[in-house]
């Protein structure tokens, strides 16, 4: 599977929407894998492996109330003709699990809408019941909607801003495009002149296409996009950002105990999707505080901290997870630059954490 299926073509997309997610393969006895010749051994891991990489996501709070949110302002915007819509906007801090919610939800949509109306509609054209984008550098509104026609499969050509912007529209109009996705809406900066033509090109969408537009990207309001005094945007946002109903996707906080909860759920499901064969159940559960502090409470890196232990404790042979293979699992700089700071976090959450348990650095 390619790493941004989304971010090609409709083609692409639809056939990443139709693959299913991996299920976990057989658990072996520690005396079935010995058994194994190497060649059995490396042929099972690497299965493992892609089952990891690829395995249904989990449920977090985050992603039930982006299709919550979704849903109740798809089914109360205006249906047809020129009408004022409204759109989603998910922001937050990085690797909450934004794209991963948003990319779930839009594929979830994706099958269930042409497994119900089939691959064309009425009148031939293909159905792509969503669209998904990602913006990147400073973009203009002809970057935006190059990138919406060229998803679309608009052929390549020279056209001007407000071309390649019909011809977006009507083949979104064509293909009877329930969502418009856009990620990395952070790439915009409200207070310049490429952002704010853009952010006016975002209310252009609102107003002529006639599905629902979802947005994601990180601390969006340091960006001028939330901006309705008009001080930074000289008021071209107050109308648009009043028709933005916000999901904010924090990370879990283990400073209360409904927050520590979640998180030891969310450990708890992860743990039981493991595919090693000799992981006490539990163990990561019991482990809950050291996993915090090493990923700063974010879903995006402990799924990736799991993944690679995965991967280390059946190149080793060791078949389980435990404290010393946590500490050491190499993470993204930015987790480790912030560990001290959440260790100390936690240390302050008096009867909360494990006392007296100290973690091997």
């Amino acid at each position: 599977m390619s790493a941004d299926p989304h971010k090609k073509t409709w083609k692409a997309w639809q056939k990443y929407c139709d693959t299913p997610y991996l299920q976990r393969p057989d658990i072996k006895t520690r005396d079935q894998l010995a058994a194994m010749n190497p060649s059995e051994v490396s042929s099972y891991n690497e299965k493992r492996n892609r089952y990891h990489s690829f395995m249904a996501p989990v449920q977090t709070s985050l992603m039930r109330e982006v299709h919550d949110i979704v849903e109740l302002v798809r089914s109360t915007n205006p249906v047809g003709g020129y009408a004022a819509r409204n759109a989603v906007v998910i922001d937050g801090a990085p690797t909450v699990g934004k794209t991963t919610a948003i990319t779930h939800f839009a594929r979830t949509v994706d099958r269930r809408s042409r497994q119900s109306n089939g691959d064309r509609t009425d009148s031939g054209a293909y159905r792509i019941p969503t669209v998904l984008i990602g913006l990147s550098g400073n973009p203009s509104m002809k970057d935006m909607s190059q990138s919406i026609a060229t998803f679309l499969g608009v052929p390549e050509a020279k056209r001007t801003a407000e071309r390649w912007t019909a011809d977006a529209l009507k083949t979104l109009a064509e293909a009877e495009t329930e969502f418009l996705i856009v990620d990395d809406l952070h790439c915009i900066n409200a207070g310049n002149k490429n952002g704010q033509a853009l952010t006016d090109h975002l209310k252009r969408l609102l107003d002529d296409f006639a599905g629902t537009c979802v947005y994601a990207g990180v601390d969006l309001d340091d960006k001028g996009l939330y901006d309705t005094t008009g001080r930074r945007t000289a008021g071209r946002m107050d109308q648009t950002a009043r028709r933005w109903t916000l999901v904010r996707g924090e990370r879990i906080s283990a400073a209360d105990k409904s927050g520590q909860a979640e998180w030891k759920q969310l450990v708890a499901t992860l743990e039981s999707q493991l595919a090693l064969c000799a992981h006490p159940p539990g163990q990561l559960v019991d482990s809950w505080d050291l996993l915090y502090e090493r990923t700063t409470g974010s879903v995006g890196t402990l799924v990736e901290l799991l993944k690679r232990a995965a991967f280390l404790a059946m190149r080793n042979r060791a078949e389980q997870i435990d404290e010393q293979l946590i500490n050491r699992t190499p993470l993204p700089v930015g987790a480790d630059a912030a560990r001290r700071a959440t260790a100390a976090e936690l240390r302050a959450f008096k009867g909360q954490g494990r006392k007296g348990k100290s973690h091997a650095r």
